[in-house]
């Protein structure tokens, strides 16, 4: 993948999810998106698939944030995602996206 500001993205109660969250961010312009399955670790069944986007500046953060929003809203139940940038994380879904994704959008702009 290229280089720049990455978040990672998955949901663990929701493994299809995840996979819906891919194409709407996969056909965004100025992001790099890549899918990659979850390997479940040793003794364990079960992991994480995992969403990567990667994007530069310009207002492509404002961009992830906007489609985040636009997801969490189409969902007809309540999905949890939890969002990693860097070292920080953050648990989203829509009953708490109104506060999470603008703190979201400032750490994107500020990083």
């Amino acid at each position: 993948m290229p280089s720049g500001k990455r978040i990672t993205l998955s949901a663990d109660d929701s493994p299809g999810e995840i996979d819906s969250l891919y194409t709407w961010l996969h056909g965004t312009s100025g992001l790099t998106v890549d899918f990659t399955a979850g390997a479940p670790p040793a003794g364990r069944q079960g992991a994480a698939d995992l969403v990567t986007v990667v994007f530069g500046a310009g207002g492509a953060g404002l961009v992830v944030v906007q489609v985040l929003r636009s997801w969490l809203e189409s969902r007809r139940s309540i999905v949890k995602l939890h969002v990693k940038i860097g070292d920080r994380e953050f648990d989203l879904d829509a009953t708490n996206a109104d506060e999470i994704l603008p703190l979201l959008e400032e750490f994107l702009r500020d990083s």
